[in-house]
């Protein structure tokens, strides 16, 4: 991988989110690649504010399965409510994401794809 990254594990679960905006880049279980954004899908971008939005194309690859898709993911910033949490109480951010388009491809065993 070409930049750092931060890597969250869990039980067999690793996660790969790019330091510079917390990009989510890839997915591996068990020692292999199940999921990669290219590029890295932005969850988020800051700073936040309400009414902003921004769109994203990227490319999920499922090596696995042998699937790919390209997504256009748009997200706004839609309200600031109050969450309680046992730290403290805090304002955040809702946001909500559309899917504009997906569009997919797969390849079988003993197939190309040109």
């Amino acid at each position: 991988m070409a930049f750092p990254h931060y890597v969250v594990r869990t039980g067999t679960r690793e996660m790969y989110f790019r330091t510079s905006d917390f990009a989510f880049n890839r997915d591996i279980v068990d020692g292999v690649i199940v999921l990669i954004s290219n590029p890295p899908r932005l969850h988020y971008v800051w700073p936040m504010h309400v009414g902003q939005t921004w769109d994203q194309t990227y490319v999920e690859e499922r090596p696995k399965d042998r699937q790919t898709s390209e997504r256009v993911d748009a997200v706004t910033v839609e309200a600031e409510e109050a969450v309680t949490v046992p730290a403290g109480a805090f304002q955040a951010p809702r946001w909500s994401t559309e899917t504009r388009r997906v569009a997919s491809s797969a390849t079988r065993p003993g197939t190309r794809q040109n």
